[in-house]
């Protein structure tokens, strides 16, 4: 009789034990089934969510770049919260990294009897490939009036490997176009866009204010390194520091006739001669080359007038890549 009951009792235990691991084994599936429905369709387990999207106010210009949201520059009259410019690591088309530096832009237009300011930040996202061109992201575009800052769309394009930039603002159903009126040696643009094309949203020109006399005049500066504004100064004023077209420096105790740097009798102007160091003294003109440029053609009186960064004379004059590419001076 005693036999059976410690019989009775082994099985008892046994079934209670066979419970409990078939409820621990359902708990197990349901936690398993809880991680998988938390991931998205392509099995983001990270995915986000409405809550985690929040609004950006148009006047906080800092909040569109969390690497440097807690380092605000000038904010100066204009109403903006300039941003600290940073330089980027970037991936280049072989795979290799490049440092490259944000441009950041405000510039000064006029429109409708008004003067506006717009404020744009932009990253670069490539690295200088062929032809020397990189590709910038706008992060941010801000347009300020009377005081008052609104969001704006906006584009920054860098110009080809003769860097005439440019920028696009969408903006009270127009598109503001800021671009060059003037062109230098080996058609490169003199300064930063120094003049407005004003665009329906259809892109048909509405004014253009980009002819040499420059009806529209823009003035557009860089953010300093520090996030501080520098004075909106013309780079396109004739006088004897910024002369000509191009209104580049003229060397020291040089003069300024017509447009023209001159050294005593003999031209001496930057404009004309973009990759050469120019000086003056006792009324002689000395050329030397500048970095990434060379004097292929042996005759200094045209200074250095090749770009050594390009695919056809990359380092040295003649120097043809193979790939087609040259970074640096150096053939990829």
């Amino acid at each position: 009789m005693r036999q059976n009951h410690v019989l009775m009792l082994i099985a008892a235990i046994g079934v209670a034990l066979s419970l409990w691991a078939c409820n621990d084994d359902k708990k197990q599936s349901n936690d398993t089934l809880d991680t998988s429905d938390a991931a998205d369709s392509s099995g983001d387990t990270n995915a986000d969510t409405a809550a985690d999207l929040v609004d950006v106010p148009s006047a906080d210009t800092t909040a569109n770049d969390t690497s440097n949201v807690d380092v605000p520059g000038d904010t100066s009259d204009l109403g903006f919260f300039v941003r600290v410019p940073q330089t980027r690591t970037v991936t280049c088309g072989d795979g290799t990294t490049a440092d490259a530096p944000d441009v950041d832009l405000v510039c000064q237009l006029p429109w409708d009897g008004k003067t506006y300011y717009v404020y744009v930040q932009s990253h670069p996202t490539a690295c200088f490939e062929m032809m020397m061109t990189p590709t910038f992201d706008v992060d941010g575009a801000w347009m300020s009036v009377d005081g008052t800052v609104t969001e704006a769309d906006a584009t920054y394009d860098w110009g080809g490997n003769h860097h005439n930039d440019q920028l696009q603002i969408t903006y009270a159903e127009m598109i503001f176009q800021l671009y060059h009126s003037s062109f230098g040696f080996g058609w490169r643009s003199c300064a930063r866009p120094d003049c407005l094309i004003l665009n329906d949203l259809n892109l048909t020109i509405v004014q253009d204010g980009c002819s040499p006399t420059r009806t529209l005049p823009v003035i557009c500066v860089s953010v300093n390194a520090d996030g501080s504004l520098p004075e909106f100064v013309d780079p396109l004023i004739d006088n004897v520091e910024m002369c000509g077209d191009c209104k580049n420096l003229c060397p020291d105790t040089a003069t300024c006739s017509t447009d023209v740097c001159m050294c005593g009798s003999e031209v001496c102007d930057p404009k004309t001669m973009p990759g050469t160091n120019l000086s003056c003294a006792t009324g002689t003109c000395t050329a030397t080359c500048k970095d990434g440029w060379g004097d292929c053609d042996n005759d200094m009186s045209n200074g250095c007038e090749v770009d050594l960064t390009q695919p056809d004379n990359c380092g040295t004059c003649g120097n043809v890549c193979a790939s087609g590419f040259c970074n640096g001076t150096a053939c990829q």
